[in-house]
């Protein structure tokens, strides 16, 4: 699988891979930290959705702060 759907399958590798490219090269931060933050952003997602499966009373507690994580990255990624 290339690097562009990896962030689907392993977020950090993803970020691992794209920050050695990006190190290697003389790219403006800003791109680069928009294009980590986009598996970063996905691999939050995914676990909201994996949230579907814990007790109701943690996933009350828990959903907030996550969604908020999420809303955070997105706007990052937008904002870039």
């Amino acid at each position: 699988m290339g690097s562009d759907s990896g962030g689907t399958i392993s977020s950090t590798a993803t970020n691992i891979s794209f920050a050695k490219r990006f190190r290697s090269v003389a790219a403006p931060a800003r791109p680069a930290a928009t294009v980590i933050m986009i598996p970063t952003a996905v691999s939050m997602l995914r676990v909201v959705v994996e949230m579907a499966v814990v007790p109701r009373e943690f996933r009350m507690r828990a959903i907030v702060p996550m969604m908020t994580m999420v809303i955070a990255a997105i706007f990052l990624c937008v904002s870039a």
